[in-house]
């Protein structure tokens, strides 16, 4: 058994973190994140909380969840001590008397009891004298044991249960249910979060000794009310006399300064909704949180100072012994964290040096000076500029084409010119990939891009001070014709004589070039002959240019390359030395304008560990930020104006320092500011997916084995997500998530898949095609491409879209010109609009390289389509039907009859019903052949319907359906959301005209507590269900009766989908929502001969 839930419990306990999750507790190392145990402790439910005592030596912890509390010990691992202990009321807190073998145990109608710990009895010592439900509960042993518990009245009362039931003192002030209280270490205050988005504090130093005086009850003072959280607040813990941090239902983590009352840092990492759970190491100044996304994040917190140190540096005037009073800074370039090459207006060239001296801790410890560099007139007004890192060299470009190249230190070297009229870029590159044994003597080029979209390369000698004209490009016609970026890339193994760029023009297209390799003596060989590109992306990031090209090679060696341009968005490419071929598409919230790729190698040579962490640095409005993937958090932002300015920005990752400079109101912007070297080492268990998951898919599994598996996964965050699932041992699985999809603007309800055929039969490796559909008329094509040695070793995965059917965009258009014709109102048409159908579930098979893709919608359609892998967009294959009820599953199932195929169409909807449609006519009447390559299909006849079950009460939510050889006969079971399972048997009469012959059914009533979300056959006559009550139930059907054989308690919450597939003498079976869990099942019998088949093992290539 393997799951990836929520976290909703946290403990440190001395080098380990403990993690409830589901009814399991994981420990955690913290020398290096690996998981150490994992260990069921509860019988059931959730472990809601974990307590630690001291002085105990028969338990060191509790796990507590629901009505049930399990004792453990800790030393390497968790050892469970004894049996489970209940109660009849639902558990709140728990706590371990100082150098006591008792536990005393809050429930949730105001009452404590005792536990003793060796002997395992349980006693009531007391009722609160206010019997109200509550919504949390915490102890503290102060003078004695104390009580604060948070009513649904939003109060907080106190009371002492050893002194008796009497409340006295109480808390008022919050608008909202309380959901946690915390207290301080010294008993002074106490903290509590609610439903009102608040964090309140309150004095206790003088409440109980008032009470103490007199019979009455004592008000609690209100020291300070904390807004910033945007929505409810789940917990809080004080960190230092000062601090105090807090988690709520926004998925942040935020510090707070109780001098200052006010919220000093923010965490993002986390994905979706909430933020369950916090702990905090005081020892190592580092806290924990636990997602709603199921990953668990450290952050390692300063609690000595405010916040990140920021050192803002206005640099002033130009020199003003050269400068004039009219000139201004027209551009720059940074060298390094304290050299800036400044370009002014009138064409003084300056280098300005800053001096921090290291500390950073003022901006007057600062020094600054310039130098000049160099005068021209001719660079006055207009001019481009660039600088070659590696090399100190500076080359400028003005209207005339005229380009000259200095050094750092002024020197002036050469002139070049390449064409008359504008220097519309100039752009230095590197060829990284230059091997030993060719005769070229330079690896430093540089590219000017002039009129018409002439672009020249220069091959510069290692000196600087010879270079030749090394190749001509052209750009393809745009409107901004000129280069932003260009990368030289790895070519092809046998094409040692070519150099290859990946380059991005200012119209936000991608473009590769080839060039021959030549040495520097050959002169001007090669300059009439104008090359244009081999490939081209067109506008692929947008109209406003491509911004940032990178090559990065990944363990395999697999070849990728990532742009990213100022339309938001990043994209990664297969590369294989010849074509790109996009992989994946990427988009960062609050990001619209992403200007830089960074990776950063972060090695650590005593363990041997090699971490690779990508920053992307851009713009959002008139703020700079820098995000880091890794932690999924913005890490700086600086309001500069926005970036429509001159920039430049650098990042030593040694001293964990960002220098970012920029030009604003014809003055000079100098930023340090210094970030936490382990930016990315928060991450300590992998997120699922940010929101409940809807479906899952099989794309593969080992054919012997099954123990090794790659599943999909669809989710309410919009995303898809690819995971790669092999054994750890006989009852573990591992899983790891490989590649993730995005596209959809809405819920992702269904999934289908089927081998991409042309890369199949190319053999050119594995790859699939996936269909998904979601909410808003969304039918997206997306390919999945594998690499690895063989199959049984997937070491990578891409995935991306490649055609997608919205026609929500189109409606909108077309309902808004309605409104505008017919006078309707903006706000009715929006919200016609916005009633758009979902797409529910879906079917696919494939006939001569095109893809019959079957879909049911909510507004009861059918919607028939086909997809061409070689044009690669959808068509209509057939005019929909309209059933009339919301569609809920649908499956098809191929049987051969002659040489010809018969098609059936399976649905299920809301009115209870599975009906069995004819849909022989989609195949052309010719077993398979139709279709052809023509993208419109020829006129066929409607579907009709041959048989309707009668299965259910209200929607049948899932069905399967298997063919039995030794009885000639198909099994048709479902589930609904009346609990029950349905069983059909029926034959097939396959003469003209076709008929369902139905033999048998039954119905079995309250399968399940509640309503049931999948079903699925496992081998030898198995089936399996699953339910919003948790619970995975394994049927045997024999003689159209259900049999339950086995009953199995899953971690899962809202369970919205199940799959199986076999492994060796057993079945594993996958279930997800929030969170995602795999179980292996063991047949109690193995058959020689498997009499089950399923529905889709019987289809193949037609």
């Amino acid at each position: 058994m393997s799951f990836r839930v929520p976290s909703t419990a946290l403990l440190f306990f001395d080098d380990f973190l403990i993690s409830g999750s589901g009814r399991n507790a994981h420990v955690h190392s913290l020398d290096d994140g690996i998981v150490v145990q994992k260990e069921p402790v509860l019988p059931r439910g959730v472990v809601h909380g974990i307590r630690r005592g001291s002085g105990v030596e028969k338990a060191s912890l509790v796990f507590f969840g629901q009505k049930c509390f399990q004792f453990a010990l800790l030393h390497e691992n968790v050892t469970k001590v004894g049996k489970p202990c209940y109660l009849d009321d639902w558990i709140l807190d728990v706590h371990f008397f100082i150098n006591s073998s008792f536990l005393a145990i809050a429930t949730a109608h105001n009452s404590v009891y005792t536990c003793n710990i060796e002997s395992r009895e349980i006693t009531k010592l007391r009722d609160c004298e206010v019997q109200s439900i509550l919504y949390s509960f915490r102890f503290a042993e102060l003078d004695v044991l104390t009580a604060a518990c948070g009513t649904v009245f939003n109060q907080i009362l106190l009371w002492k249960p050893f002194n008796g039931s009497k409340i006295v003192a109480r808390a008022k002030g919050h608008k909202g249910v309380i959901f946690s209280i915390q207290f301080d270490l010294k008993g002074n205050r106490m903290c509590s979060v609610s439903d009102d988005r608040t964090v309140r504090i309150w004095d206790l130093s003088l409440a109980f000794a008032k009470h103490s005086r007199g019979s009455e009850i004592a008000d609690l003072p209100q020291l300070s009310v904390l807004f910033g959280h945007t929505a409810r607040v789940w917990d809080a813990q004080f960190l230092t006399v000062n601090r105090l941090i807090s988690i709520g239902e926004d998925s942040t983590c935020r510090m707070w300064d109780l001098n200052l009352h006010r919220c000093t840092k923010v965490y993002k990492g986390h994905k979706g909704r909430s933020i369950w759970s916090l702990a905090f190491d005081r020892k190592r100044d580092i806290a924990v949180t636990g997602g709603g996304d199921s990953s668990i994040r450290l952050w390692p917190l300063d609690l000595n100072e405010t916040g990140q140190f920021e050192a803002h540096i206005l640099l002033g005037q130009l020199p003003a012994e050269r400068c004039s009073p009219k000139d201004f800074p027209r551009s720059l370039k940074q060298i390094d964290s304290s050299r800036v090459l400044v370009l002014t207006h009138e064409g003084f060239l300056f280098l300005f040096h800053v001096d921090c001296e290291g500390d950073f801790s003022s901006s007057s410890s600062s020094s600054s000076d310039w130098t000049f560099l160099d005068f021209d007139t001719d660079f006055s007004g207009y001019s481009v500029v660039d600088v070659s890192k590696e090399r100190e060299l500076i080359a400028i470009g003005n209207l005339r084409g005229k380009i000259k190249i200095l050094t750092l230190e002024g020197k002036f070297i050469l002139h070049l010119t390449g064409f008359e009229g504008k220097v519309f870029s100039l752009l230095w590159a590197t060829n990284e990939h230059d091997d030993e044994d060719h005769d070229v003597s330079s690896s430093l080029y540089l590219f000017s891009c002039g009129p018409d979209g002439k672009m020249i390369c220069w091959a510069v000698d290692d000196s600087g001070t010879a270079a030749i004209r090394f190749a001509t490009l052209l750009l393809p016609p745009c409107k901004h014709r000129w280069l932003t970026t260009v990368k030289f890339v790895s070519s092809q193994k046998n094409s040692s004589h070519l150099l290859t760029i990946v380059c991005g023009d200012r119209s936000g297209s991608l473009h590769v070039f080839t060039m021959e390799k030549r040495d520097l003596g050959d002169g001007e060989a090669a300059k009439m002959i104008i090359k244009k590109p081999e490939q081209t992306f067109h506008s692929i990031h947008g109209k406003h240019g491509v911004s940032d090209i990178v090559e990065r090679r990944q363990n395999g060696g697999n070849h990728f390359i990532l742009s990213c341009g100022r339309n938001g968005v990043w994209r990664k490419y297969s590369w294989n030395g010849n074509l790109l071929e996009i992989v994946t598409e990427n988009t960062i919230k609050g990001m619209d304008w992403i200007e830089r790729l960074i990776f950063v190698n972060d090695d650590d040579d005593d363990n041997h560990h090699h971490h690779h962490h990508l920053f992307v640095s851009g713009f959002h409005s008139s703020y700079f930020v820098v995000w880091g993937l890794d932690s999924n958090e913005t890490l700086l932002s600086w309001d500069c104006g926005g970036a429509h300015r001159s920039w430049d920005m650098s990042m030593d990752w040694e001293k964990g320092l960002v220098v970012f400079t920029y030009i604003r109101n014809c003055r000079i912007n100098f930023v340090y500011q210094k970030m936490w070297r382990q930016v990315s080492s928060t991450l300590l268990q992998p997120s699922f997916h940010g929101r409940e998951a809807t479906c899952l898919s099989l794309l593969w599994s080992h054919e012997q084995t099954g123990e090794k598996a790659l599943l999909l996964s669809g989710s309410e965050d919009c995303e898809i997500k690819v995971w790669k699932v092999d054994r750890s041992d006989h009852f573990q699985f591992r899983f790891e998530e490989m590649a993730t999809c995005k596209g959809h603007t809405s819920s992702v309800k269904c999934l289908a898949s089927s081998h991409d055929l042309r890369r199949r039969i190319d053999g050119d490796g594995s790859a699939y095609l996936l269909f998904s559909g979601g909410g808003r008329d969304s039918l997206k094509a997306s390919l999945i491409s594998t690499n690895g040695d063989d199959d049984d070793d997937v070491k990578s995965v891409s995935c991306h879209e490649i055609a997608s059917l919205n026609a929500e965009g189109r409606r909108r258009r077309r309902r808004r010109r309605s409104a505008e014709d017919d006078g309707v109102s903006a706000a009715a048409a929006a919200a016609a609009a916005a009633a758009a159908a979902r797409c529910m579930a879906l079917t696919t098979f494939f006939v001569h390289l095109k893809h019959f893709v079957i879909s049911g919608w909510s507004n009861g359609l059918i919607k028939f389509h086909l997809f061409s892998e070689a044009s690669r967009q959808f068509s209509v294959a057939l005019e929909s039907i309209p059933y009339g009820r919301c569609l809920l599953a649908i499956d098809r199932l191929i049987v051969k009859n002659g040489d010809n195929c018969v098609l059936l169409l399976f649905t299920s909807a809301t009115d209870g019903c599975i009906s069995l449609w004819n849909c022989t006519c989609l195949l052309g009447g010719r077993g398979g052949g139709g279709g052809g390559d023509d993208d419109e299909p020829p006129q066929r006849k409607q579907p009709t319907i041959l048989h309707r079950f009668s299965a259910h009460q209200s929607g049948v939510n899932d069905f399967a359906v298997q063919y039995r050889k030794n009885s000639d006969d198909y099994l048709l079971v479902s589930g609904g959301d009346d609990n029950a399972l349905y069983a059909a048997t029926f034959r097939l009469n396959l003469s003209s005209p076709l008929a369902i012959l139905p033999t048998d059914q039954c119905l079995e009533t309250n399968a399940h507590i509640s309503s049931i979300t999948g079903v699925a056959f496992g081998g030898s006559g198995l089936v399996f269900s699953t339910s919003a009550d948790q619970r995975i139930k394994k049927w045997r059907v024999e003689r159209c009766e259900w049999k339950l054989e086995k009953e199995i308690v899953t971690s899962i919450a809202d369970i919205s989908s199940l799959i199986t597939w076999k492994a060796n003498a057993g079945n594993i079976v996958a279930v997800c929502g929030i969170g995602m869990e795999i179980v292996r099942e063991e047949n109690e019998e193995k058959t020689a001969d498997d009499s089950m088949q399923s529905a889709q093992t019987c289809t193949g290539v037609l």
